[in-house]
């Protein structure tokens, strides 16, 4: 039985995907169709990403590793891509994330995938539970935790964005965006105009903002980006995000809304409609756990 269960928080996600990866299987695939082994010669790269990148937040090289409390924790596997998630608290937990996760990207291709035909990107995005947004929690036989997933319109276009990352542009939610922007240590964030993603905002444009990530081509993308024009204005950008939010919470049915973080004094304003929906939900989880069927899940009364 699947059971939603969650603490009223938010959350960050991290999609990471291995950019070349079918075209890479395949190669190696043909080079070695003669051999007598049965495991596949590419195998160990994939074994090694899905165990290995999720540990490159507990420490960097000279560096203090992030905070235990706000490390993400792998969620699933999704073919050649992995999710991660952790809780944040803070804009600051936020910026430490992904200046983290930037590092974390050049740092595990220089020293995992040096010689193969293999690049990282990367999407992040933030999401607000129970309101909007579902932890599901699985239950194998016998009532032993069985594992968890996360579903809602949030996580739905983190997934969407994706298809936009590239190796040197990770790739962030208007949302996040909006804390990454924060701050005396605010993230220089670049905007490539907005898109329309597939079943996000009724199709409303969708704003195409991203974080670089450095590497050793860092001085020919900043001359490329100086030939373009292409600066990091971080004030007029954060008032366009919220600009972009207000937007779309006046429209009926919308789920974007200005980050709400109970312990950052910038972010600590409630909406109104925050308490009231959370007893909802907590009724939804008390009917749930007595048995209540589709009928009772319905009646939000």
């Amino acid at each position: 039985m699947a059971k939603q269960v969650d603490e009223s928080c938010v959350r960050l996600f991290v999609s990471v995907d291995l950019v070349g990866s079918t075209a890479f299987k395949d190669k190696v695939e043909s080079e070695n169709r003669d051999s007598d082994t049965r495991r596949p010669p590419w195998a160990d790269v994939f074994y090694t990403f899905y165990n290995g990148f999720p540990k490159v937040f507990d420490q960097e090289p000279g560096e203090r590793g992030l905070r235990q409390e706000i490390r993400p924790k792998l969620v699933k596997t999704i073919g050649d891509e992995i999710l991660l998630q952790t809780p944040i608290r803070s804009s600051t937990d936020a910026r430490e994330v992904v200046r983290c996760l930037a590092k974390s990207l050049s740092r595990y291709k220089a020293k995992n995938l040096p010689d193969k035909p293999l690049l990282l990107k990367a999407t992040s995005w933030i999401a607000g539970f129970p309101i909007n947004n579902c932890r599901v929690r699985f239950e194998e036989e016998g009532g032993r935790f069985g594992g968890e997933d996360f579903i809602g319109p949030s996580i739905d276009t983190g997934f969407r964005l994706a298809k936009f990352a590239n190796p040197i542009k990770l790739i962030v939610s208007v949302d996040l965006a909006v804390l990454l922007l924060s701050g005396d240590d605010a993230l220089d964030l670049y905007f490539d105009g907005t898109e329309t993603l597939k079943g996000v905002l009724a199709g409303r444009p969708y704003p195409i903002i991203w974080y670089e990530v450095p590497g050793e081509d860092a001085k020919l993308h900043k001359a490329e980006r100086k030939l373009r024009t292409h600066e990091s204005r971080k004030d007029e950008l954060r008032a366009y995000c919220e600009e972009y939010i207000a937007s779309c919470s006046i429209c009926p049915g919308s789920w974007l809304i200005k980050p709400y973080l109970a312990d950052d004094v910038d972010f600590a304003s409630k909406p109104g409609w925050h308490d009231e929906m959370l007893k909802t939900w907590a009724r939804l989880d008390e009917r749930h756990d007595s048995g209540g069927g589709a009928d009772d899940a319905g009646d939000t009364t």
